[in-house]
């Protein structure tokens, strides 16, 4: 056995910032070593421990994390998660490994998997997420969903937050004046976080979970979907709108009831506004929604309303949107005959997000290339 940093091998560290064409800033950091004498059919054993601490969520901590299948190349591992026995813990295992029970040892409770586990059943691509999960351990010091809400609640305040006079408030004085009905108020909110408000994730000194003041966003012009929603919701209370903050998974929301409450189960925000006794899903960090297509309920399917009471799992509405996403426009001229070819026109027009992607690629490109 060589012990290669006995040896006086270093790691040299990289800041590489792999989101940053996605405008996605976070700092997380690389150590990348060549082994010496590595050769072919060598066993390399890496053992490596992290340390996180998180000031949005106090004295509450969480953990997850998946278990390696066969067959990926691993001869033999292990995964453990511990803490102490005085702890209460909120734990929970998903899938079909067989998995030991936590022991007690030396004061902490240790909960360990060998690794890899068996090869997973083969489940349809288009399976609905909760059931392509796989193998996961959690461990979170939250009782429920409740006491997530509460914690991250507080992140959200709204109150005190526009300067009396300035450009915001001038703003959403704006909206106020433009009209008294309180849909078309939100409408013109969310179009002005979506339209004046570019997209850029800071996850550094805290930025993972808690957002930017609204004054900064709206100042610097840019944030995160949680500065945005900030922003998003201090406009509307502003404006006599019953808003909340909610915290929802961008990908595989239907799973969120079959995992253990911690805030790393999601990774976006949105705002819940009720107009007219009805939900509206409102996301700043999308675009090209209007009026017409302000009812349209994004495919979260579950989200965590984020109170100073707490709140359990919300389901998102269902419901049929008022306008469709696209409008398709087709002729057929058959005159010649139904043996020759017809001659067709077609027009497709997408509205609401889906017609501002399609803006946002045309835009890019020269007049020869949106004709083609």
């Amino acid at each position: 056995m060589i012990d290669v940093l006995k040896g006086g091998a270093v790691f040299e560290v990289l800041r590489r910032e792999r989101g940053l064409e996605q405008r996605l800033v976070d700092g997380s950091l690389t150590a990348t070593m060549a082994v010496p004498g590595a050769k072919l059919g060598d066993v390399l054993r890496l053992a490596y421990s992290i340390t996180t601490s998180d000031q949005a969520m106090g004295d509450n901590v969480q953990w997850q994390a998946g278990l390696i299948a066969k067959p990926f190349p691993l001869q033999k591992g292990s995964l453990t998660v511990s803490w102490p026995e005085a702890l209460p813990v909120t734990r929970l295992r998903v899938g079909k490994a067989a998995v030991a029970e936590p022991a007690a040892k030396n004061g902490f409770m240790v909960w360990s998997a060998s690794l890899p586990i068996a090869e997973a059943e083969p489940v349809p691509d288009d399976a609905p997420t909760r059931f392509r999960l796989g193998d996961i351990m959690q461990v979170s010091t939250y009782a429920d969903w409740a006491a997530v809400s509460r914690n991250h609640a507080a992140h959200y305040a709204t109150s005190g937050k526009v300067a009396p006079g300035g450009d915001l408030a001038d703003r959403i004085a704006g909206i106020a004046k433009a009209s008294p009905d309180q849909l078309t108020r939100a409408a013109l909110a969310l179009r002005l976080v979506q339209d004046d408000v570019s997209y850029l994730m800071n996850g550094m000194d805290g930025g993972n979970y808690i957002p930017q003041a609204p004054e900064e966003t709206w100042e610097k012009r840019f944030g995160d979907c949680k500065a945005k929603s900030l922003l998003l919701l201090t406009i509307l209370r502003e404006l006599g709108i019953e808003a909340e903050p909610v915290l929802v998974r961008s990908q595989g929301g239907d799973a969120l009831p079959s995992l253990a409450p911690m805030p790393g189960n999601f990774d976006h925000v949105i705002v819940r506004a009720v107009i007219g006794g009805a939900n509206y899903w409102l996301d700043g960090t999308t675009a090209g929604v209007r009026l017409d297509s302000i009812d349209v309920v994004p495919r979260f399917f579950h989200g965590l309303p984020l109170r100073e009471t707490g709140a359990d799992l919300m389901p998102l509405d269902t419901r049929v949107q008022a306008t469709p996403d696209r409008l398709v426009r087709l002729t057929l001229d058959q005159r010649a005959g139904l043996r020759v070819p017809a001659i067709y026109d077609v027009t497709i027009e997408f509205r609401g997000s889906t017609g501002a992607g399609w803006r946002a690629m045309a835009d890019q490109g020269n007049a020869d290339m949106r004709e083609q």
